[in-house]
This record gives C-alpha cells, sequence and structure tokens, in this order.
C-alpha cells in the first residue's frame, strides 16, 4: 500500500453488496483516502471493458491516458514502477 498511497485507485465489483462491504471493512479501505470503492450492479463495466477475468486492473496516467492491463496476476511491482 506505501508504493501506491499516492495513487487514486478505483476498486469496482459485482458482487453481492453485503460481500463487498464485508471486505470494505474487513480490509479498513476507509483508512486509504485514495481508494474509492463501488458496486456496479448492473454489470455495466465487465461489458464496457470486455472482462474476462476478474480481477482485472487498467492503469491509467493523472491525464487519463491509458498506460496498461493486467488480468488476473496483479503485479503490483509493475503497477507502481508505472508512476
Amino acid at each position: 500500500i506505501d508504493k501506491l498511497k499516492d495513487v487514486q485507485i478505483l476498486m469496482v465489483s459485482v458482487m453481492d453488496y453485503n460481500l463487498v462491504q464485508k471486505f470494505y471493512e474487513d480490509y479498513k479501505i476507509a483508512d486509504y483516502p485514495n481508494i474509492t470503492m463501488t458496486r456496479d450492479g448492473t454489470y455495466d463495466l465487465p461489458r464496457f471493458y470486455a472482462i474476462h477475468s476478474i480481477p482485472d486492473v487498467y492503469v491509467y496516467d493523472k491525464k487519463g491516458k491509458y498506460l496498461s492491463h493486467f488480468k488476473s496476476t496483479i503485479p503490483v511491482e509493475e503497477i507502481a514502477a508505472l508512476f
């Protein structure tokens, strides 16, 4: 988390609200002001991005330019190196 403390993270889940809330509480997401967590109950994001595996990570720079995409295995060191 220290390597990504200056990176805005948006976590989106299609899971049931109760499971998302439990994750949010168990991992104390509220303690990290750079992390926003939400639920996509209509499954719009996976359709828009053609997501076929979970987790799926898309990385953008501060200007919104696409940098990279990681499927299934998320190499935190590689993501951090992008910033």
